[in-house]
């Protein structure tokens, strides 16, 4: 027979096939959409005392959220509800598979006159875009309202980042130069630079250099705009891009990149992943010892996460993939004692996660305690959602299995 510590061994692989969450009731005033898994998890509507009107937020949370007492950076994003969806999936996506970026929450802000909130220039009379002009107080909106509204109602982290295509684009790389410190990282997709006849970009070099010395990230991308392109344009994107680059030690580090396969509709895919990616480019422990994990300790991964943690400016805490195979990890390393108080650690910060209580029955067996382990497999699957229960359940036929 196998022995139960078996039972965790294949936790690490099989974890990211238990998708499905239990949904958890949510506070009466944001309540969840009614599909377990959902990307949109919840709709707030609030009255905006500055723009004088009813707006609407589309909430992504993390899968796990009402199973954790983690707190999460927060991702704004303008255009919510034509983005919302892809966003929100991707953020997801990159967290859970691989955990190449932390869980995040998605705040989609929805439009009501989009080319008022989104340009900061008024319209001679007669011209287009007659509302336009309002984007500074979208911007106060979001900073004296939608902030407190968001940090009060859920567990956030302070670190935030804007995400703007288009015309959002553009309005992200105005906040980028004037008020960096509104955000932690700026994701800019094919800003729309020929906004007031690209005179916003006659003093780019000086405020690069003389602005707010704050640590930010600058992600900006362009796709194959078509029609919109010609000399004025390419000449406009060279400026900027030259000036992003010619700060000898710059306080904000940047990227830029140019998808020609990419049109204006579909470039806000590859932009919000390589944006991502850039942001949390470190976060990943498991990327830089993929291939030695099993020499890994315990200490090492702390001390991993330690250096983000002041590197970001908030706890940034271990995947759970990271925690499942970094516990199994320390099983076998020993001493018992220093697994058991991580793996409680990890209880206590997500009470709801099912795989812990499994990987803590390899600890009661390395005790010898096999009553206690057989009860927290009991424990783990009537936590589970069906799918994960399917997970636990093959585990423990393997582990139990005879060998060959």
């Amino acid at each position: 027979m196998r022995t139960w510590l078996g039972i965790v061994m294949g936790i690490a692989l099989l974890a990211a096939a238990a998708a499905a969450q239990v949904p958890t009731p949510a506070a009466a005033e944001f309540p969840p959409t009614g599909t377990p898994g959902a990307v949109v998890s919840r709709t707030i509507e609030f009255p905006s005392k500055i723009l004088n009107e009813t707006r609407r937020l589309l909430i992504s949370l993390p899968k796990d959220y009402d199973r954790s007492t983690e707190a999460y950076p927060v991702l704004y994003l303008m255009d919510g509800a034509q983005q919302i969806e892809m966003v929100g999936a991707l953020a997801r996506a990159l967290a859970d598979q691989g955990a190449v970026i932390p869980e995040l929450i998605v705040v989609g802000i929805t439009n009501t006159d989009r080319e008022r909130d989104l340009t900061f220039e008024k319209s001679a009379p007669g011209a287009p875009m007659p509302t336009a002009g309002g984007a500074a107080n979208f911007l106060k909106m979001i900073r004296e309202e939608i902030f407190p509204l968001i940090e009060g109602r859920f567990r956030t982290a302070p670190f935030r980042i804007l995400h703007g295509h288009s015309l959002g684009g553009y309005v992200a790389s105005q906040t980028f130069l004037n008020d960096p410190r509104a955000f932690n990282a700026y994701i800019a997709v094919s800003s729309s630079l020929q906004m007031e006849n690209f005179h916003w970009l006659d003093d780019v070099e000086k405020k690069l250099r003389d602005g707010d010395n704050v640590r930010t990230f600058f992600q900006l991308t362009l796709g194959n705009e078509g029609y919109r392109t010609d000399a004025a344009f390419e000449a406009a994107w060279a400026k900027f891009t030259a000036a992003l680059g010619a700060e000898k030690k710059p306080h904000y580090a940047w990227a830029f990149r140019r998808h020609l396969d990419d049109n204006h509709g579909s470039i806000p895919i590859i932009s919000t992943y390589e944006g991502l990616r850039a942001i949390f480019a470190d976060f990943s422990f498991e990327n830089a010892h993929e291939w030695d994990f099993e020499k890994v300790t315990l200490t090492q991964v702390r001390d991993h996460y330690r250096r983000l943690s002041e590197k970001y400016g908030y706890t940034m805490e271990m995947p759970l993939s990271t925690v499942l195979r970094i516990g199994q990890q320390a099983l076998k390393q020993g001493p018992v004692e220093e697994a058991a108080s991580f793996v409680e650690e990890q209880i206590k910060l997500r009470p709801g996660a099912p795989m812990l209580y499994l990987l803590k029955a390899g600890v009661f067996q390395a005790k010898k305690d096999m009553a206690q382990a057989m009860a927290l497999i009991k424990k783990a699957r009537e936590m589970a959602t069906p799918d994960e229960r399917v997970s636990i359940d093959s585990i423990v036929r393997y582990a139990l299995s005879p060998k060959k």
